[in-house]
């Protein structure tokens, strides 16, 4: 099974068929979808960084630039309406799509938020993302998210801000050994891998393959494993996010059982399938 463990619901996969026939085009069994703007059809496309700083965690820059440019240009539309949208795609094809609802840490009703909706539309992981929220990763609140995430064994998937802020989530996630939780785009796993505190609850998201150079991704393999690698291609960020992040994956020098657990043997563990 191939599985797109990081996408948006916006660019290439604005429109739900759109994302089917996408799949099926490049034999991708599901995607894991969380939202992205409402019926905009864009692709944001970076420059090819990684090309050429290969070593570096480029997404420490990038995420200083997310940051403002939300700052000055907010999204048109509320967090809700695109939680809602991602949940219509989910319920459209419920085999294919993947819904993890994005929440919001800064929000007073935070955690009864999160249980209504979990009640409500069952999704099946957790989003948080510290260049659209403001909070920190020793936040009120965290512990008991993940504590929730863990008793119905939901995934959280967090996009750090900064490095302290992935040392701050590395406490949340040794006081949560239940829990697994995903880091997106490998941002900051110098210093995950630098701590005692690192534990096997903890999983890495490998794109997007303009930011994300492969010898990040081979380095990733080479501190942490295999089976602690997940495929994404953070759609609608770059052209053609997900093919070129299927063709980056088949193409590491590495055996084939790794391969296939990066495609989709891992997200298929962490979404609870095996």
């Amino acid at each position: 099974m191939i599985i797109d463990g990081h996408a948006h619901s916006s660019g290439d996969f604005h429109d739900v068929e759109r994302v089917i026939e996408r799949l099926d085009a490049l034999g991708v069994d599901k995607v894991v979808m969380c939202p992205g703007a409402v019926n905009d059809d864009k692709n944001v496309n970076f420059p090819p960084v990684a090309r050429y700083v290969t070593g570096a965690d480029v997404m420490l820059g990038v995420n200083r630039v997310i940051r403002t440019v939300k700052r000055f240009k907010p999204p048109v539309e509320s967090l809700a309406e695109r939680n809602e949208l991602v949940h219509r795609f989910h319920e459209r094809y419920p085999e294919r799509i993947v819904h993890f609802y994005w929440a919001d840490p800064a929000a007073d009703d935070f955690l009864e938020d999160l249980a209504e909706k979990h009640e409500a539309w069952g999704f099946s992981g957790i989003k948080l993302h510290q260049c659209f929220e403001s909070f920190r990763g020793d936040a009120p609140g965290l512990h008991e998210m993940a504590a929730f995430a863990a008793d119905r064994d939901l995934p959280v998937f967090i996009h750090p801000y900064s490095g302290d802020e992935v040392s701050r989530l590395m406490g949340l996630m040794a006081s949560n050994v239940r829990t697994t939780f995903i880091i997106a785009h490998l941002i900051g796993m110098e210093r995950v891998a630098a701590s005692p505190r690192f534990l096997n609850n903890v999983y890495f998201e490998i794109s997007p393959w303009q930011l994300v150079s492969e010898r990040r991704v081979l380095r990733a393999i080479e501190l942490f494993g295999a089976d602690s690698v997940l495929l994404g291609s953070d759609t609608p960020h770059g052209k053609k996010s997900l093919e070129r992040n299927l063709e980056r994956v088949k193409g590491l020098d590495i055996p084939a059982g790794k391969r296939d657990l990066i495609l989709g043997k891992n997200m298929e563990r962490v979404l609870g399938y095996s």
